[in-house]
């Protein structure tokens, strides 16, 4: 799955996995991320955001399900 999103005022590219709300588990969604791009580039910048891992998450999980 891709998702385009803002952190900080910059576009990102958003590739991973979904997982969505279990109720029987009562766990959260998640979103596992494989790579961050900048748009129009090809090079994964994951490892430069490191320290935003869960922001990103998050904001992907808002916008699917928005």
């Amino acid at each position: 799955m891709e998702i385009q999103i803002e952190l900080f005022g910059v576009d990102l590219l958003v590739e991973g996995n979904y997982i969505s709300e279990e109720e029987e588990t009562n766990s959260g969604a998640d979103f596992e991320i494989e790579y961050v791009f900048l748009p129009g580039s090809d090079c994964c910048i994951l490892e430069l955001l490191d320290q935003h891992i869960d922001r990103i998450k998050d904001l992907v999980i808002e916008k699917i399900e928005e």
